[in-house]
């Protein structure tokens, strides 16, 4: 029998292979969130990286991969260990950094101290956040096995978070013109670090077929916030000047201020389509091995609007309560949209099933979340 009772099935060439998400353990799931929030609070934040070590394993084993779970072998001291590393090997420096330059280019009186301050600490904390995100990347994949197979990604934080940062003026630069190529640019990237086993992942995503999209999506967006914004307009002027209203004309404004900013992010709406062929594309563009072992990854822009608005709904409304629901939908929906369209080549990944480098722990850790 398999882990969760399924009948054992040999691994053959029925195909498409797909990812499996069993069920249930919600309940066990929510209880470890709560009680990651409860101790974090009560040990100023320091129990978290065990809590998100707990919670990880339980999401990890319930996605299954021709009857076998996947594992997440990290643990809270590396988490631990790789956070104090990232303050002190980097936000440390890059702050330090960040104020000897604000403090020599005020001297020179070259532009005023807000304008300073402004510009060099948005492009210090855009690249750290920038190195966070392949961090977080490279962790996750070193930490995740199967089968006693576990992924590896090669890489270096900082390279990426200099190239994310040039590519980020370019988009700047171009009034966002630039945007799909440096998106696709930063997949590419990461899918190019990426092994499973003995297999080496390759990319060759290109952005040429995503700027159709992402002009029809940008129009539609523009036209979409324009109308949230004249109604919201409309409506707290109408209400404050009239006095129809039974709370006072402040009171009102403040409502239709909240409601406005509840409604904002739904100006966004139709960039879902935009992600939903990026997300096709790069799984499209992915080759895994010699024997170009191809994957796909369905989702359609309507999928990504259900998951986003239901998560959106979940979260604002439970106050947070359930926000552990969501880390289950995303889980679903990446199950119901991943395939494999070629059998695997489990000699080829075994090769590489006992070896016994330390590869994930440099930086690792820093700025995790689940």
């Amino acid at each position: 029998m398999g882990p969760w009772g399924q009948p054992e099935r040999p691994i053959g060439p029925d195909l498409p292979i797909q990812l499996t998400h069993i069920p249930g353990g919600f309940g066990q799931l929510w209880v470890a969130y709560v009680t990651t929030v409860v101790l974090s609070l009560l040990t100023l934040t320091v129990y978290r990286f065990w809590g998100m070590t707990r919670i990880r394993r339980q999401l990890w084993s319930r996605v299954v991969l021709l009857d076998d779970p996947f594992e997440y072998t990290g643990s809270g001291w590396e988490l631990f260990i790789g956070f104090l590393k990232v303050m002190f090997y980097i936000v440390l420096p890059v702050t330090l950094i960040i104020a000897g330059l604000n403090f020599a280019l005020q001297s020179m009186g070259l532009f005023t101290l807000e304008q300073i301050i402004g510009f060099i600490t948005a492009v210090g904390f855009y690249w750290i956040v920038e190195v966070a995100i392949f961090l977080r990347f490279r962790y996750r994949a070193n930490r995740t096995s199967w089968r006693g197979i576990r992924a590896r990604v090669n890489g270096n934080a900082t390279d990426f978070a200099g190239r994310a940062l040039l590519l980020a003026a370019g988009v700047a630069f171009t009034g966002g013109i630039l945007y799909p190529y440096a998106h696709a640019f930063l997949m590419r990237y990461k899918l190019n670090c990426l092994s499973f086993g003995g297999l080496k992942v390759r990319s060759s995503l290109s952005s040429r077929n995503l700027y159709g999209r992402f002009f029809l999506c940008s129009l539609l967006s523009m036209v979409l916030g324009f109308i949230l914004l004249f109604s919201f307009v409309i409506s707290t002027f109408t209400g404050a000047i009239s006095g129809t209203s039974v709370f006072t004309p402040g009171t009102a404004v403040g409502i239709d201020f909240i409601t406005g900013l509840l409604l904002a992010p739904f100006a966004l709406a139709p960039f879902a389509w935009y992600w939903a062929k990026f997300y096709r594309a790069a799984a499209q563009s992915v080759l895994i091995g010699e024997d170009q072992i191809d994957v796909a990854y369905d989702v359609t822009g309507w999928q990504l609007l259900r998951y986003a608005a239901g998560n959106w709904a979940l979260i604002v409304f439970s106050l947070g309560l359930l926000w552990p629901l969501t880390w289950i939908r995303k889980i679903e929906l990446i199950c119901n949209c991943f395939r494999i369209n070629r059998e695997i080549s489990v000699e080829a990944l075994l090769q590489e099933a006992y070896d016994p480098t330390n590869v994930g722990e440099e930086l690792g850790g820093g700025f995790e979340i689940v």
